[in-house]
């Protein structure tokens, strides 16, 4: 029951749901439908088959600072029937523009297939070595499109990239390109060791800073 008269009622679902002007007159009673759920389902594998393990968010398109609704790829969620914008935490970052999602369907939005960048790097005892390397897209040095590790294989949109390998001494290798599916691996050149020994005036042998 509620006393007569002229009301904006907001559902907390997420995202809200408004009813502007709701009239409630004496001896009726006013039904509202609230909309309904669909599902929200997006897809994808890395560039060996294996599912993608991202989270994605959901907005208002108009509204792209407050978080609707998250989910899991390849998980489907269930979703207010509304028009969306969507953003994939999947590294780099995937969106999706105006995605509908209607009362009782499942809409499916599928990422891209990716290529994997591996670059290898061993010392002189083949041990792995961890050295960072920076990618950048073809023709580029300056404008950073993704980060990596040596050894830590990186999916990569198909493409064809520049990668600069803070080895020191450095290394770049340009037009390296990626095909959906496929691993496209590098691989440093071997290092050696250095040792200079020296003794001082008594014999004993000199460290950095003696």
């Amino acid at each position: 029951g509620m006393i007569t008269g002229t009301y904006d009622i907001r559902i907390l679902s997420r995202p809200h749901i408004w009813f502007k002007g709701v009239s409630i007159e004496e001896g009726k009673a006013i039904e509202l439908e609230a909309g309904g759920y669909g599902k929200l389902l997006i897809t994808g594998d890395d560039a060996v088959g294996n599912p993608i393990k991202a989270t994605f968010f959901m907005y208002d398109p108009q509204d792209r600072e407050n978080v609707l609704t998250s989910g899991r790829v390849n998980t489907a969620l269930d979703v207010l029937s509304g028009d969306y914008y969507v953003y994939v935490d999947s590294n780099p970052d995937i969106t999706f523009e105006d995605v509908v999602v209607r009362r009782g369907e499942t809409t499916t939005l599928e990422l891209p297939k990716r290529g994997r960048l591996n670059i290898t790097a061993n010392d002189f005892e083949n041990k792995p070595l961890n050295i960072d390397y920076f990618i950048y897209k073809k023709g580029e040095w300056e404008n950073l499109f993704e980060g990596g590790c040596t050894n830590k294989p990186e999916d990569l949109p198909p493409g064809e990239y520049n990668v600069y390998v803070n080895s020191d001494p450095d290394a770049k290798y340009a037009d390296v390109r990626i095909k959906p599916g496929e691993i496209t691996e590098i691989k440093l050149p071997e290092f050696g060791a250095l040792l200079v020994k020296g003794l001082d005036a008594q014999g004993k042998p000199l460290f950095p800073g003696a």
